[in-house]
């Protein structure tokens, strides 16, 4: 007997080595394991290739005979003859690829499974819709992190953790050194490596940001990082703004994607990760959808990223808006809520529902056929956006559509067609970077004491007169009293703003202004815009905001951050991860995100080493990076020339 398993590849070898261990368990032995890998389309980070190949070395350890392909229709076209069972694997890759199997698996009368690995247990399900759970011997366990992640990341398990704080007791921890020299300890958790960076640092924010990069280095999307609460920050603050801090800093965990730990606390950790009581395979019944009476109507799947729900909505303009996500993604991020308020500000009707998890696929069947049916009883066009939710709930919601039904997705800054057709543009110029912020849940507050910035030819001169002169007081006294005159800013508040380091305030406030107005300007041109920076905050917050960042830009369908630093020397050192480059970047948007590094000075002395992060940071296709000194070539890209180079650096993205 054969058995050929077809599964794309990306960054993460999880998803093929899930699919692998559960086909292996499940077949009878003696069976010819065959597997086609299919190289995914995503952005190459420096991993990918050594962990391609430790995949490759893996699954030969396991059984399998392994090929690699370029092409995933040169993968299917020869596997139609295969004389035996064909199984896609359709959990890994992108939405595009997961429809183009979808549809192979129902022309051919193949075999297809999606393994959901995100909830507290993992579970397999195939066409049926019928999910059951993994069995512990399917999951990936020490020895597997270890090939798949640890060798390839140059990591090396040192042994198990003979002491650990009492707050992580309840799990068997290993000792982890990164190639860099740091210690992590590590335990699994069902699946789900959790790993654990001890102390809080001085630099929180900046150190949130490192951690969770280097849990995602270190054991892929699925790894849990956890730190310890900073506790001792918040007690040397003055009583009345320690509850503040608090929330500061949990809020900057969750947007960092890490979970806090009181180290103390006897099994703190443990009780965090519980599983919530009443967790069952038994689903939840749902009141149903209210029937669409008018259209167009617009289905979808909402996942951290309402970019591609956006999308959608502005080149369809629907009426009626039906939108599924899970609880515990809703709890965490709210974007259900956040969606449908700011949607129906553009004036749609949206109604939203909350499925438990993986065991809810049927449930999102249920919910969704009765819309698409009356839809066509009653002659009203729909529409599906197949970005959002996990690959299991997008087999559900496939599942509730005939085979003519108008799916799509969006790649880039264009809406594609499945499985094929003319892409279609998208009316992005339509929204302000401060109503793409509304969906993610967040809105931008300019500092009280700086006024309102606007465009101001006159301001705009001043502050590239100072950066051509950076130390002419003269010239930064006069730019800070334009700046008082022209925005509105309250004189008293505002020299109490400066008085510390007037100078270096003055050169950060021209830069952050020369870079929003040329960028604002620029993009007004193509439809986009920017806006001048200040403090994002949770909508649902009265206080200030966790973190500031320079100015956001709109560049269709992508929002950029905005990041101004004195040096590339400071912007990319070992020790700083900035919004730009790290989880800002990545919380608003994700691979439709985007980040714009802006320095003064781009050089470094003859004496000084190139920056830390130079190298992968001229690498990351949703990064540009300018300098005011010029334009430099390096072998993994450019830093451009800030204003002059906007056109060629941005060309990508418009």
């Amino acid at each position: 007997m054969h058995l050929l398993l077809i599964s794309l590849v990306g960054n993460d070898p999880g998803p093929v080595a899930l699919a692998a261990k559960h086909l292996r368990k499940t077949t009878p032995r003696g069976t010819d394991l065959s597997i086609l890998l299919v190289q995914d389309g995503s952005q190459n980070v420096p991993l990918r290739k050594a962990r391609l190949s430790a995949l490759q070395h893996w699954l030969q350890q396991e059984g399998f005979s392994v090929q690699v392909r370029e092409s995933l229709e040169a993968a299917l076209n020869e596997s139609a003859d295969f004389p035996g069972r064909v199984v896609l694997n359709l959990t890994a890759g992108d939405k595009a690829s997961f429809f183009r199997f979808y549809q192979s698996a129902k022309k051919h009368g193949w075999e297809a499974l999606v393994i959901d690995a995100h909830g507290p247990e993992a579970v397999v399900t195939t066409l049926a819709l019928k999910p059951l759970p993994l069995s512990k011997d399917e999951y990936l366990h020490l020895q597997d992190y270890k090939s798949l992640y640890f060798v390839p990341a140059q990591a090396r398990l040192i042994g198990v953790a003979n002491e650990v704080p009492p707050g992580l007791r309840g799990y068997v921890w290993h000792q982890l050194r990164t190639a860099q020299g740091m210690d992590v300890l590590l335990a699994i958790q069902g699946n789900r490596p959790l790993l654990y960076f001890s102390g809080s640092g001085k630099n929180f924010k900046d150190r949130l940001n490192v951690i969770a990069q280097t849990a995602r280095e270190l054991a892929g999307q699925l790894a849990l990082p956890i730190t310890d609460f900073p506790e001792h920050q918040v007690r040397k603050a003055h009583a009345n703004n320690q509850e503040y801090l608090r929330r500061i800093y949990t809020q900057q965990a969750k947007e960092s994607r890490v979970h806090l730990v009181y180290p103390r606390k006897p099994g703190n950790l443990q009780e965090g990760l519980q599983v919530p009581e009443g967790h069952t395979a038994v689903e939840k019944v749902l009141r149903p959808f209210p029937l669409p009476r008018k259209g167009p109507v617009l289905l979808a799947l909402m996942g951290e990223q309402p970019v591609p729900l956006l999308a959608s909505f502005l080149a369809h303009q629907p009426k009626e808006v039906y939108l599924v996500t899970t609880e515990a993604l809703e709890a965490q991020l709210e974007r259900l809520s956040h969606a449908q308020r700011e949607l129906e500000k553009l004036g749609a009707r949206v109604h939203t529902r909350t499925v438990e998890g993986p065991f809810a696929a049927d449930t999102i069947r249920q919910l969704f056929t009765p819309v698409v049916r009356a839809a066509e009883a009653n002659g009203l066009p729909v529409v599906v956006n197949l970005n959002g939710g996990t690959k299991l709930m997008a087999l559900a919601l496939l599942e509730a559509l005939p085979p003519q039904a108008k799916v799509e997705y969006l790649h880039g800054k264009e809406l594609k067609p499945l499985p094929e057709g003319p892409p279609l543009s998208v009316p992005w110029g339509n929204v302000t970077p401060q109503q793409v912020l509304g969906l993610f849940g967040y809105r931008l507050e300019t500092p009280s004491t700086l006024g309102k910035p606007y465009p101001d030819p006159k301001v705009l001169s001043l502050a590239e007169a100072l950066l051509g002169q950076p130390e002419n007081r003269g010239l930064a006294k006069n730019f800070l009293q334009a700046w008082v005159e022209s925005f509105g800013a309250n004189p008293r508040s505002f020299r109490r703003r400066i008085q510390k380091s007037p100078l270096e305030t003055a050169l950060g406030l021209a830069l952050e202004y020369a870079v929003y107005s040329h960028l604002d300007a620029f993009l007004r041109r193509h439809k986009g815009g920017a806006a001048p920076g200040g403090n994002l905050v949770p909508i649902s917050w009265k206080e200030q905001g966790p973190r500031e960042v320079d100015g956001v830009a709109w560049i269709k369908g992508r929002l950029v951050i905005v990041e101004c630093k004195p040096s590339l020397q400071k912007a990319l050192g070992l020790e700083r991860e900035d919004a730009s480059l790290g989880v800002l970047r990545e919380m608003f948007g994700g691979v439709f995100g985007g980040g714009i590094l802006v320095v003064r000075k781009g050089s470094w002395a003859p004496h000084e080493k190139p920056p830390a992060r130079l190298r992968s940071a001229l690498a990351d296709r949703t990064l540009r990076i300018f300098s005011l000194e010029g334009r430099t070539h390096f072998p993994e890209g450019t830093v451009w020339h800030f204003p002059h180079d906007l056109d060629a650096a941005l060309k990508g993205w418009l």
